[in-house]
């Protein structure tokens, strides 16, 4: 979990292993999760480094399912 103090906004990442053998980078957010590539190894210093450093464009997002929202990609 990354938490801005200065707006008091969090955000939460995730590092994942996926039904097909790769490591996956993630986020969350309330009602959305983040496809946002992957990664060879589970190198926990190249995964905050993403965290820290990268332009988060997502492969592909998943929303929460409710009454008004409909699965994206």
């Amino acid at each position: 979990m990354w938490i801005d103090t200065s707006t008091r906004q969090s955000e939460y990442y995730t590092l994942e292993y996926s039904l097909d053998n790769r490591w996956v980078l993630g986020s969350m957010t309330e009602k959305q999760h983040a496809n946002d590539g992957s990664i060879d190894s589970p190198d926990l210093k190249r995964f905050i480094l993403w965290i820290l450093e990268s332009n988060k464009e997502p492969e592909c997002t998943l929303k929460h399912r409710d009454e008004d929202s409909e699965p994206v990609n």
